[in-house]
């Protein structure tokens, strides 16, 4: 199991630690999801709730080994815990304008651990209730990873109480470097506090365009840049703000239009709240729902990095479960080449039943899947005869994962978020 490999690198002194800057929301969606599936295989009633702080900037660690840490924690308590509630909350500790403490709370109101068990739980191979399926290898694995990070966990319970547990994670805080915007970049002001994944979403994608991207969160600095920038003008400026900011906002846009360094940029007002009774007189566009300006940015991103045509015409199978990373990547690919032909499925057995009947030069799957991971997938492909090439897709890129899929005979990984000139490679190899 993953575990055993852990634990082997563990006592090898080989457990990476491979640091970069990530928008904590974004994880914590992941791990949202992750406990969907969770609460769904256990059949669990307990009312679980969840609360983060708002975090405005990119954060600098290892986002897979936090994620980790955060599902194993999770999962103990869903599987300690069969009625009740479970409680999960992210608090961000402000140490500087470059640092920040982020404390991660789980509580719950399961069977609690006693007064023994608390002296061993971070030891390899200790389990608080032999009656529950376990190793007894996950707080140990934990622990490792949070030393690791220079990270601190703490926790307290009473027998039939439930539990607290604590991780505080300092962190450094992505600040934004004017100097690398250029006229490539599109830009996004955003004054609202609330969390908005579908933005993320958004700029996930134009990344994966090939798009530089860059989020002023602060008005002062996004005026300092438009007013004293000396660099060719932005292409797009992306506008996300209250209502009530929206007239000042537009008579500042009024203002540097009259720059003509600007006179190419587009200014774009999204999740435009109709109902108000004001003009908008200096947005170029303006965006009810954030779906209509995906659309818009479908088909304006420059054909330059998105157009490129195959020798031939290929058949694709990608296998993800999750339906956004799907509708994604399939629009990667048909932006390299419409002649492709792709199918999409959910999860392995459906995969399993299309290749039998369907014959196709590529397959794209994800190893972390429920039920039958990628893994597992494609030797059950091998063995029913698939002559297809067949890449994984993974955001973990620990070289004990890569090692393992060429060990396990992939054709190649491809990382998460995809890179588009990646991808094509990938393509026009076959």
């Amino acid at each position: 199991s993953n575990n055993i490999l852990d634990v082997n690198k563990i006592h090898a002194d080989e457990l990476e630690i491979i640091p970069e800057y990530f928008y904590i929301d974004n994880m914590l969606y992941d791990i949202l999801d992750i406990i969907e599936y969770i609460r769904l295989d256990k059949k669990s009633r307990v009312d679980f709730r969840f609360k983060w702080d708002i975090f405005e900037n990119r954060i600098y660690s290892d986002r897979y080994r936090i994620q980790s840490i955060l599902i194993n924690l999770i999962n103990n308590a869903f599987k300690y815990t069969p009625k009740g509630s479970i409680y999960f909350e992210v608090v961000k500790r402000v140490i500087s304008d470059e640092e920040i403490i982020i404390d991660f709370i789980i509580k719950d109101t399961g069977i609690g651990i006693d007064e023994e068990s608390k002296k061993h739980i971070f030891k390899p191979f200790y389990r608080t209730n032999t009656h529950i399926q376990g190793t007894g290898l996950g707080l140990y694995i934990t622990k490792t990873i949070i030393n690791k990070l220079n990270a601190k966990i703490s926790f307290d319970s009473q027998k039939n109480r439930g539990s607290y547990f604590l991780v505080s994670i300092p962190t450094k805080i992505e600040k934004i470097d004017i100097k690398n915007i250029t006229q490539d970049t599109i830009c996004f002001y955003i004054d609202k506090k609330e969390y908005d994944k579908k933005i993320d979403d958004l700029i996930f994608t134009l990344k994966g365009y090939g798009m530089h991207t860059v989020v002023f969160r602060n008005e002062r600095h996004l005026i300092t840049y438009l007013l004293n920038s000396k660099k060719k003008p932005l292409k797009y400026l992306i506008i996300d703000i209250y209502k009530d900011n929206i007239e000042r906002i537009d008579s500042l846009i009024s203002f540097i239009k009259i720059d003509p360094q600007y006179y190419s940029t587009k200014f774009i007002l999204i999740n435009s709240p109709m109902n108000i009774k004001y003009k908008f007189r200096n947005f170029d566009y303006t965006f009810e729902y954030l779906p209509k300006m995906e659309l818009f940015f479908k088909s304006n991103i420059s054909n330059d990095i998105l157009n490129s045509t195959l020798d031939k015409e290929i058949n694709i199978l990608l296998v993800d479960d999750l339906k956004s990373n799907l509708e994604i990547l399939k629009l990667y690919i048909t932006k390299i080449d419409a002649k492709v032909n792709i199918d999409t499925v959910l999860n392995a057995e459906d995969a399993i039943e299309l290749c039998k009947k369907n014959s196709y030069d590529i397959i794209l799957l994800d190893l972390k899947m429920p039920d039958i991971d990628g893994f597992e997938l494609q030797k059950k492909l091998i063995e029913n005869g698939v002559e297809s090439k067949i890449y994984a897709i993974s955001a973990d890129i620990y070289d004990e994962t890569i090692q393992r899929v060429f060990e396990a005979g992939f054709d190649g990984i491809l990382k998460k978020p995809i890179n588009l000139e990646n991808l094509r490679k990938v393509l026009e190899e076959i």
